[in-house]
């Protein structure tokens, strides 16, 4: 739609809703015209000042909206209710992992998609999630360490996992460096995990950097 389209729309919306101000009226703009359409229509009701006031308009609109085929509208959608304190949490969770599992496997992609959510939303199965595709993304050790810290740094306390992947990407950097006291200060950081970490520590998942650690603390101490 072109501006102008745009703006007679949007009167003619207002005039129809003035008229019939209901269920079927909003279910009626999702089952005519084009998906661009329907997107200009659904820009026009959220921006709109009463049209998504009850609980039940709002749960109309929202069940129509995720019937939608682009997932990053329904998603910004989403975000944009919650930004007007609508409480569409369960609903913006939902799509943002059906998001995330259509990104690439392994993928920093993955990870992006759940730590979006973490600036509106934050749940234990989000929290879940995340540390599940961020070990996964770690795993294929060819993943950015400056992007992947400050997650597992967020997830410290809430997940098991999290301080394990601290570890990790503390070994792979100490074996990147070519700088023997970075390389030491970072296995030593690593290795304090064994005595201080918090109460859901992964002790299982920890033991198996613990060898590399060592060999790494050694091989320094020969030179």
């Amino acid at each position: 739609m072109v501006k102008t389209d745009c703006s007679l729309a949007k009167q003619l919306l207002g005039r129809a809703w003035g008229f019939v101000q209901s269920e079927k009226f909003l279910k009626a703009v999702f089952s005519v015209g084009t998906e661009a359409s329907k997107r200009e229509f659904v820009k026009m009701i959220i921006d709109s000042d009463g049209m998504l006031s009850s609980k039940e308009n709002l749960a109309i609109f929202v069940e129509e909206l995720i019937k939608m085929d682009f997932s990053e509208f329904i998603v910004s959608s989403l975000e944009q209710l919650l930004d007007k304190g609508k409480d569409v949490c369960y609903q913006y969770e939902q799509q943002i992992l059906i998001m995330a599992r259509h990104a690439v496997a392994n993928s920093r992609d993955r990870v992006e998609i759940v730590k979006r959510a973490f600036k509106r939303v934050r749940t234990n199965r989000l929290y879940s999630v995340a540390i599940a595709y961020l070990n996964d993304y770690i795993g294929t050790n060819h993943y950015d360490w400056k992007f992947a810290l400050p997650i597992a740094e967020m997830l410290v306390g809430k997940q098991g996992m999290a301080q394990v992947l601290i570890a990790k990407i503390l070994i792979d950097e100490s074996l990147k460096s070519r700088n023997d006291v970075v390389k030491e200060e970072k296995l030593r950081n690593a290795l304090s995990f064994n005595k201080v970490h918090d109460p859901i520590f992964d002790n299982n998942a920890y033991a198996t950097l613990l060898p590399r650690i060592e060999r790494g603390i050694i091989k320094l101490a020969k030179k």
